[in-house]
């Protein structure tokens, strides 16, 4: 269920900035890509912060 939550969360995010960036006059394209870079990125850093805090943190 939570890995459910963190897609969808990642997706809103994703369509938040494809928004903004179409919105400020971004290429299409150009901002779908950024879009999904500024979206895994997020994820990766979020794992990292779980995987510390679970871990006892260094």
């Amino acid at each position: 269920m939570h890995h459910m939550r963190a897609m969808l969360g990642r997706a809103a995010v994703a369509l938040i900035v494809l928004n903004v960036l179409v919105w400020a006059g971004v290429d299409r394209w150009l901002s779908f890509v950024i879009a999904v870079a500024v979206a895994v990125g997020l994820d990766v850093a979020l794992d990292r912060y779980a995987d510390r805090r679970t871990s006892g943190g260094s």
